[in-house]
């Protein structure tokens, strides 16, 4: 074997090497996903309390920890507290309320649950939406 294979040789190993350092530093890019990022009520009532959920899957190999929750507004509450978690491999569901008193008709809803976590991506964004008839 000359000089020249030998060296060919050695830089198609460790380029595979860096390659496969790569695709395992990559491997949980996606932690979580959200069967549905929107909840459309279409056309509901006024001075209403609407139920409505969303499931969060954890796909990663370890506990999803959520860090912070935020609704858009005090008209939505939550199942979820800052302390839950996921387990690996788990799906959660996080069950909002939301309240149409004091808004008017044809107010259109618009409202916002933001969810960081520990994981990858860190910000689950959960969309709301209807209109008031």
């Amino acid at each position: 074997m000359n000089k020249f294979n030998l060296v060919n040789k050695c830089l198609v190993v460790v380029c595979m090497l860096f390659m496969s350092c790569n695709a395992n530093n990559e491997k949980n890019i996606d932690d979580s996903n959200v069967i549905n990022y929107n909840f459309d009520f279409g056309l509901v009532s006024k001075d209403t309390v609407l139920n409505g959920f969303f499931v969060i899957n954890n796909s990663s190999e370890r506990t999803m920890n959520y860090k912070n929750i935020f609704t858009s507004c005090d008209c939505t509450t939550l199942n979820k507290q800052e302390s839950d978690s996921i387990l690996k491999g788990e799906k959660d569901t996080v069950f909002f309320k939301l309240s149409t008193l004091n808004m008017q008709s044809n107010d259109e809803i618009n409202q916002a649950i933001r969810i960081t976590t520990d994981s990858k991506p860190n910000l689950i964004r959960l969309n709301i939406t209807g209109k008031i008839k």
